[in-house]
């Protein structure tokens, strides 16, 4: 579901999270780093959208801050610069990215909060060690896209190379052919004569080789 290639699919399903069309259990079951980094950026997603850009992190925000079991909530001021700081930090990663995030520092992948929760530990401490985790996955990506590229490229050569060989085969049967009928009446002085012949003639040293094998059958 979390897997798209457009900014209108991204922008499509943002308004479904707004408005509870669409269920964040299931997106975060399925979101991964894989597709993260190949679904389009905040920034062009939403551009003249910002209006639900905000409301999309603004849910996704008040569910994360309020996954933690701390005695002293965020008031509403407060989890409203939380959002803006969200859509300022996530401005060049992706809607997968937000979603990603937050599951996995509210299950402490990065760090535990001891104290309460703000931005100065998100932003500061656990972000960062996301991007970090995000870029590992972006270099397996173009380490894995550049391997294919090889095969592709090495399947190309051995099939140049396996056709070049067919061809090879073929001239070699057909010149092969050539020489059993003209040899088929030859005696053995008649052969060594035409071998004599054609070792003189340029035009035919490619041949000698075939007809010299004839005298294994003409005695």
């Amino acid at each position: 579901m979390l897997c798209r290639a457009t900014a209108q699919e991204t922008l499509s399903l943002s308004k479904a999270i707004a408005t509870g069309d669409v269920s964040l259990i299931t997106l975060e079951r399925e979101v991964s780093l894989k597709m993260a980094i190949n679904t389009p950026t905040i920034r062009s997603a939403f551009r003249g959208n910002d209006e639900v850009a905000y409301s999309v992190a603004h849910v996704l925000c008040k569910r994360f801050l309020g996954s933690f079991t701390f005695s002293t909530k965020l008031e509403p001021a407060q989890i409203e610069v939380f959002t803006i700081d969200t859509l300022d930090k996530f401005q060049y990663e992706s809607l997968d990215d937000m979603v990603l995030f937050f599951k996995m520092a509210r299950s402490g992948t990065f760090g535990t909060a001891k104290k309460g929760i703000d931005s100065n530990l998100v932003y500061g401490e656990w972000f960062p060690k996301y991007l970090e985790l995000k870029a590992i996955e972006r270099e397996k990506a173009v380490q894995a896209a550049q391997k294919a590229h090889s095969a592709i490229t090495v399947s190309e050569e051995d099939l140049k190379k396996a056709y070049a060989k067919k061809i090879e085969r073929q001239r070699w049967e057909a010149r092969r052919a050539m020489i059993d009928k003209l040899t088929r009446n030859m005696d053995r002085q008649m052969l060594e004569d035409t071998i004599t012949s054609w070792e003189n003639d340029p035009t035919r040293q490619n041949l000698v080789q075939l007809l010299k094998m004839k005298r294994k059958s003409i005695k």
